[in-house]
């Protein structure tokens, strides 16, 4: 079957080629931080950018690989990839896709903004992997997101004075969106619920253990890419973002319920590290330990 090309003019680059680069020709406008390309294809070459690529799966499915790692894709599907990363798509059956091509200029621009909104680092600069493992939207949550995409397409197509800096806006806007999407915890089916009890009710209870994946897989007897599948599913994180979650939640519990040294919570959480769980810390709750001891309020 043939290629859609997943850029325009892609064919016209030599088939010797290493991995494709595309730079800065595929931005039709010089002025703006964005453009929004929608295309069915039926897989594409390796190929590479200098530029970060926010994309969501309307239809159809595919295989998706970046740095050695794959996953399945198929409608509801986000994901991000980030600039000088290498990616394909292959068996692809008629997959539909809105890639948003941002410029690093622009994350770059917003970087200090953005690191300070919980769920950030997790969707746009994974720990796990080269680019952010795909994640499901809700019916919901895909028509919300899609509605920015719409108002950041129109500004391009308008440009109206001041179109640039809406576009900045709205994009900004989808970002933050997408991000306390990620954060929220997903309801769990009966049929997950069941098959993942056993881990997850370990993992509750032994927060500071640092258990490798295999162990986790034997424990609810899966295959380790069988229980990655399920826990995505399940909780839309895979399990150590799962057991980072629980750790930070329990220690935002401490700070708040008991007068234990931040160094004393961090350890009984499970952090070796006070740098690495002030850090982390501040990526999930958007503020220092400190400052959260001092605010009045629950934690979710």
């Amino acid at each position: 079957m043939k290629k859609t090309p997943i850029y325009p003019h892609e064919h016209h680059k030599p088939a010797s080629d290493p991995p494709a680069r595309l730079g800065d020709w595929i931005f039709l406008d010089p002025a703006s931080p964005v453009r929004v390309y929608r295309v069915t294809t039926h897989g594409t070459a390796l190929h590479g950018h200098d530029f970060v690529e926010l994309v969501f799966v309307l239809g159809g499915h595919s295989r998706h690989t970046a740095g050695g790692v794959t996953h399945r894709l198929e409608a509801g599907h986000f994901f991000v990839v980030a600039g000088d990363q290498t990616h394909l798509y292959d068996e692809t059956a008629a997959l539909q896709v809105i890639n948003l091509l941002i410029r690093n200029s622009f994350i770059a621009t917003h970087r200090d903004f953005l690191a300070g909104v919980p769920g950030y680092a997790a969707v746009f600069a994974a720990d796990d992997g080269p680019f952010s493992l795909p994640r499901r939207l809700t019916t919901a949550e895909l028509r919300a997101s899609l509605e920015l995409v719409e108002h950041l397409e129109q500004e391009g197509v308008g440009r109206t004075p001041g179109y640039v800096r809406q576009q900045e806006a709205w994009l900004l806007a989808l970002i933050v969106q997408l991000c306390r999407f990620a954060t929220q915890p997903r309801p769990m089916t009966a049929g997950a619920r069941v098959r993942l009890a056993p881990v997850l009710a370990w993992l509750e209870q032994h927060l500071e253990a640092d258990v490798p994946l295999s162990e986790l897989a034997a424990r609810a007897h899966l295959s380790e890419r069988s229980l990655l599948r399920h826990f995505r599913t399940a909780t839309g994180l895979t399990p150590h973002q799962y057991l980072l979650r629980l750790r930070l939640n329990q220690a935002a519990r401490l700070l708040r319920e008991s007068d234990a040294s931040i160094a004393d919570i961090a350890w009984r959480c499970g952090f070796r590290d006070s740098n690495h769980f002030s850090y982390q810390f501040h990526r999930r709750m958007g503020c220092r330990a400190t400052a959260f001891r001092r605010e009045p309020g629950s934690v979710a």
